[in-house]
């Protein structure tokens, strides 16, 4: 047992994390204190995202279709994010700056929301009232978030070996602690059941919210602010001309945007579909991330190596298609058939290990040195951000005019306006692949870029 342990300690002691977390320098610093607020994102995701999100919006009667309008509410503040450069730019130091975007959006989106259900009681006040939170949320942090790039990039390693390990350990690190987050309060949840799950779930509404506080805490009053680049008559089309001269940037962006809007069609609708209608349990709804968080520890260093050997693009390539026969796949789950989506959902989460490696990093692949990352930030999310509402605007649309007038039988199975957009879904995912195999050669990295 001792030579055991000696041999763990050795293999941890001369790896790569001892050498990229630390508090020995400003930069190592920083990276670390990136590593606690993953892991308690990571924590926070599971509490008031997802699952228990959808949990949240049902026990205070908020129905499938006013669950898909909700979800893409938010994104409408996005037009703000087109401002963010020209308004970052006035602050030389914006430590201050930051920590009050994050106070200020988590007590919106998350404290005020899980208040307002105790003074309103009717379901159609109560989604306005959802709906205005996250829209001032979301406002303010689309006006200040692209400050967050140009403070994170300070700390990335400046070898690409390190760097490798820098992500892939934010990756695991996020996917571990949300499993073990998902499996707990699944537990309680489903113990509890009826109408303790109402007061549980608010419960863990407001305990996310103090661990975001204290993720402020770590993320922007620990570390060393650096120096931004000179930025001075930002214009408001400098953020579409400047990375516009880029193309390899802008043919990644385009990578990101199609896995968004085919991933958001149906991520907010699926979940209270297989709740409510199939009948999953909260512990089985986190399957696909338990799987993720105990095969990540074994396929991370694979995913790794083969994405240096042969390519993110050739990767990804490999991912979206099984991905695409999964959609089709699970489409078969009823509650007749519960154990397809167990089936899937296990599967998925070994795909998910290899899609969250490349996308914690999709950014900065083709990122040109030398900018002002505010701009090529300030793009990225708000296109995506738009990406991502049309795409759950087109969702739920979709159940909309469907979903009232299911279940028709196919197959001996009860099939719904949700599991036909999944079908919908795989066939996009299909023509996603064409577009990453002409992709390919046009997205290498250069040398000179991050």
């Amino acid at each position: 047992m001792i030579r055991i342990l000696n041999r763990i300690k050795d293999r941890f002691v001369y790896s790569e994390f001892p050498k990229t977390f630390n508090m020995q320098s400003d930069e190592s610093k920083g990276r670390t204190m990136i590593l606690i607020s993953n892991l308690i994102a990571g924590i926070v995701n599971i509490m008031v995202a997802g699952v228990f999100y959808t949990g949240f919006l049902a026990v205070n009667g908020i129905d499938i279709v006013r669950v898909g309008v909700i979800a893409f509410i938010p994104y409408f503040s996005m037009a703000l994010n087109l401002l963010s450069p020209r308004f970052m730019s006035k602050f030389k130091k914006r430590r201050a700056l930051m920590i009050f975007n994050s106070v200020f959006y988590w007590t919106c989106v998350v404290l005020a929301t899980t208040i307002m259900p105790y003074f309103v009681k009717d379901s159609g006040e109560r989604t306005m009232w959802f709906a205005a939170f996250l829209l001032l949320g979301s406002a303010c942090n689309a006006l200040i978030s692209s400050g967050a790039a140009a403070w994170h990039i300070n700390f990335l390693p400046k070898n690409q070996i390190q760097r490798g390990a820098y992500f892939s350990y934010l990756t695991l690190s996020a996917t571990i602690i949300s499993a073990i987050t998902a499996l707990a309060s699944s537990l309680l949840a489903d113990a509890i059941g009826g109408q303790g799950q109402a007061a549980f779930i608010n419960t863990m509404r407001f305990v996310a919210f103090g661990l975001m506080m204290v993720n402020t805490v770590a993320l922007y009053c620990i570390p060393r602010e650096y120096e931004y680049p000179a930025a001075s008559n930002v214009r408001l089309r400098d953020v579409f001309t400047v990375p516009l001269r880029h193309k390899k940037f802008m043919l990644t962006m385009l990578t990101a945007i199609l896995w968004y809007f085919i991933a958001s069609v149906n991520s907010s609708t699926w979940p209270y579909f297989a709740m409510n209608t199939i009948g999953i349990k909260f512990l089985f709804m986190y399957t696909g991330t338990f799987v993720c968080a105990i095969t990540g520890i074994f396929l991370l260093p694979v995913w790794r190596a083969a994405i240096s050997k042969h390519s993110w693009q050739k990767v990804l390539l490999f991912i979206i298609f099984v991905y695409s026969i999964l959609e089709f796949s699970i489409s078969f789950a009823t509650v007749h058939t519960k154990w397809v989506f167990v089936a899937v959902a296990t599967l998925g989460g070994a795909n998910a290990v290899g899609i969250n490696l490349i996308f914690v990093s999709l950014f900065y692949v083709n990122l040109p040195k030398q900018k002002n990352v505010d701009l090529f930030y300030t793009l990225w999310v708000f296109v995506v951000n738009i990406t991502v509402m049309l795409s759950t605007m087109l969702g739920a649309w979709f159940i909309m005019i469907t979903e009232p007038h299911g279940p028709w039988t196919l197959f001996g199975l009860p099939f719904y306006g949700s599991q036909f957009l999944v079908w919908i879904k795989s066939a996009m995912f299909l023509m996603f692949c064409g577009f990453i195999v002409w992709a390919t050669p046009r997205t290498h990295p250069d040398p000179e870029e991050l």
